[in-house]
């Protein structure tokens, strides 16, 4: 028996890996101390995505400092 695609599955899933990639460089991007602004123009991706990457970074360092102090 083979396993039932839904129409589309493999398009998000591709679109998923994709956005994870383009994530991990902003992320080096912003590590190597460049601003947000040029990440967007360096990536050429929406300042929305940017900053919600930012932010996911900031809760989850922040949350990894609780751990830390803990």
């Amino acid at each position: 028996m083979h396993p039932v695609i839904k129409p589309g599955s493999a398009q998000q899933a591709t679109a998923s890996s994709a956005d994870g990639e383009v994530a991990a460089r902003v992320l080096d991007l912003w590590k190597n101390g460049e601003d947000p602004l040029t990440i967007v123009a360096t990536l050429r991706v929406h300042p929305r995505f940017v900053k919600e990457v930012l932010r996911e970074y900031d809760e989850l360092v922040n949350e990894w400092r609780k751990f830390k102090v803990a």
